[in-house]
């Protein structure tokens, strides 16, 4: 993976519940796919919601890493 390749902490998981934008492309039937790069929140959809910088920049460096992968 992109992330091993370039070192960088991450975790795979499926959420059981929840959605995102890509749900609704990947159910269209046109066979296209989908992924989602989730960062690791606590207190989701409250006033104190709240990420630990180094899951945030992890995030960044995995979003970078794979950009740069593309070309």
């Amino acid at each position: 993976s992109v992330a091993r390749k370039n070192k960088i902490p991450h975790q795979r998981c499926i959420l059981p519940r929840g959605g995102q934008d890509g749900a609704a492309i990947q159910k269209s039937g046109i066979g296209a796919r989908a992924a989602a790069v989730v960062c690791g929140t606590r207190y989701i959809h409250t006033v104190t919601e709240s990420v630990d910088k180094n899951d945030l920049q992890a995030t960044i460096d995995l979003l970078a890493a794979w950009l740069t992968h593309l070309v």
